[in-house]
C-alpha cells in the first residue's frame, strides 16, 4: 500500500510542476506503455536561447508508426550529433551561469545513448529528482498486470490506484477538469492537485534544467518545495 500516487507519462526534462508532484506523493507510476503522443514532451522540453524559449528535441527514428506505445518509439541514428550540438548551444547560451557544470552534468547524465526515447526520458527525471533530492520511488506501467486495452482515462487511473491500493490520487492542474471527484470517492480514493497558487512570481513552464542552469540548485529545490495540494476534480 502507498498513501499517495501520481500517473504520468515519461516526459523530458519536465517544468517545475511534474517535480512538485513528484515531491508531494508517495510513488509514481510510469505511462510508458500508452500510444506515444506525437508533438508531446516524451521527447522535447524548452530552454532559453537568445531571450527566445528554444526546443531542445530528441531526434526520433523516421518511418516508424507512432502509433506505438511511448517504450517502443526508436530514437534517431542522429542522435549523438544532436546531442553534441545541444551541449555546445547549452554552454555558449549558459556560459555565464555559475551553475553551468551542474546542468551540462545532467544533461550529459540523462543523454547517455540509449535505443528508446522513454528511457532517455525516464533518465531526465530520476537523474533530476536526485539531484533536487526528491526522494523518487517508481514502477513502470509496461510492468503491470493491468492491460491498457481494458481500460482508458478515469477507469484506468481507478484500476492502478487499486492495484496499489492507494487512498489518495494526486495530479497536476491540468487534470482538474478531466476528471470528477465524486467518481474517485465511490472507489474511497481522494482525488487531489498540485496547488501552484501557494507562491507567486513562478518561472513559467520551461524546462527544470533551464531553472537549474540559471538559479542553481538551491533556489529550484525551494521552488519545488513551495507548493501545496488540495482537492479538487469536476463535480461528476
Amino acid at each position: 500500500m502507498v498513501d499517495s500516487l501520481s500517473i504520468m507519462q515519461p516526459y523530458f526534462f519536465p517544468y517545475l510542476g511534474y517535480f512538485q508532484l513528484l515531491k508531494a506523493t508517495d510513488h509514481l507510476v510510469v505511462l510508458d506503455n500508452v500510444q506515444y503522443p506525437k508533438n508531446s514532451w516524451v521527447n522535447r522540453n524548452r530552454l532559453v536561447v537568445n531571450n527566445k524559449p528554444f526546443y531542445i528535441t530528441i531526434p526520433l527514428k523516421k518511418q516508424q508508426s507512432y502509433l506505438n506505445p511511448i517504450n517502443e518509439v526508436v530514437i534517431s541514428a542522429e542522435f549523438l550529433k544532436w546531442r553534441s550540438k545541444m551541449i555546445k548551444t547549452i554552454t555558449q547560451e549558459y556560459s555565464s551561469s555559475p551553475y553551468l557544470n551542474d546542468g551540462i552534468g545532467l544533461f550529459e547524465e540523462a543523454t547517455a545513448p540509449s535505443e528508446y526515447v522513454s528511457t532517455i526520458a525516464l533518465n531526465s527525471i530520476t537523474a533530476t529528482a536526485k539531484y533536487l533530492e526528491i526522494d523518487l520511488d517508481y514502477s513502470l506501467n509496461s510492468q503491470s498486470p493491468i492491460a491498457l486495452s481494458e481500460t482508458k482515462g478515469k477507469d484506468r487511473v481507478i484500476a492502478i490506484c487499486k492495484q496499489f491500493n492507494t487512498n489518495n490520487y494526486i495530479n497536476l492542474p491540468g487534470g482538474v477538469c478531466l476528471y470528477g471527484h465524486n467518481e474517485f470517492l465511490k472507489h474511497d480514493i481522494n482525488l487531489k492537485f498540485i496547488d501552484f497558487a501557494s507562491y507567486s512570481n513562478r518561472p513559467g513552464y520551461l524546462s527544470i534544467l533551464h531553472l537549474i542552469l540559471k538559479f542553481g540548485k538551491e533556489q529550484t529545490i525551494q521552488w519545488v518545495n513551495n507548493h501545496n495540494t488540495k482537492n479538487g476534480g469536476n463535480s461528476v
